[in-house]
């Protein structure tokens, strides 16, 4: 939802004509619609599972911390959402964070970064909804973190500060999925390449 507004009007634009429709769902149930074969392909991070699936990976997609920028933790820092500065997030085991719950695949993600942290026990506050939690985190309820596909569309960007975490910085592999054996139209396949180049934009070469 984050991502779509940069990718399907210029795509759109290219193919007059061409009709859409979209489906926003969890992962497993996308990968269920693929194998029923309902959808075209998926973007997503980390599936469950790749019974009967190809996959092609967009990008290692950083997971950037999203901070309000009244934090005094972050006080004189400076960073940008197109270059996202490292932080250590011990620094923050003292705040509230917003996750995704450990239910979905990427809360999973979130749950392991922290135990290898050492971060196991601190407040938390879980969300289904990225647009929710940036608007806590606007409003100075907490820290998150954020896809950075999606981290220059949120809503309240000016109010937000986003930083890298980890060494190498966390991570998740954004991939197209399809199914096995089955004909990837040249419209399915033009869609692919526009997002894998708008990611390949949106780091400078040295970060790539």
């Amino acid at each position: 939802s984050v991502v779509l507004p940069e990718i399907l009007p210029a795509y759109m634009a290219s193919h007059p004509g061409m009709r859409v429709v979209l489906h926003e769902h969890h992962s497993d149930r996308l990968q269920e619609l693929l194998l029923e074969e309902k959808i075209d392909f998926a973007l997503m991070n980390i599936p469950q599972h790749l019974d009967d699936l190809v996959y092609e990976t967009v990008i290692h997609e950083r997971m950037l911390l999203a901070v309000n920028r009244e934090n005094p933790l972050i006080h004189g820092l400076k960073t940008s959402v197109k270059r996202p500065a490292p932080i250590d997030l011990s620094l923050f085991k003292g705040e509230r964070f917003i996750l995704l719950p450990g239910d979905q695949v990427m809360g999973q993600a979130q749950e392991n970064l922290f135990a290898r942290m050492g971060l196991e026990g601190v407040e938390s506050l879980y969300s289904t909804s990225t647009t929710t939690a940036v608007n806590l985190v606007s409003a100075g309820f907490g820290v998150t973190l954020l896809p950075e596909g999606g981290s220059r569309q949120v809503s309240h960007v000016d109010h937000l500060a986003f930083f890298t975490v980890g060494a190498p910085p966390f991570s998740v592999p954004l991939l197209f999925l399809y199914k096995k054996n089955v004909f990837v139209t040249p419209q399915a396949r033009d869609f692919i390449e526009m997002t894998k180049a708008y990611y390949n934009g949106l780091r400078p070469p040295a970060d790539l």
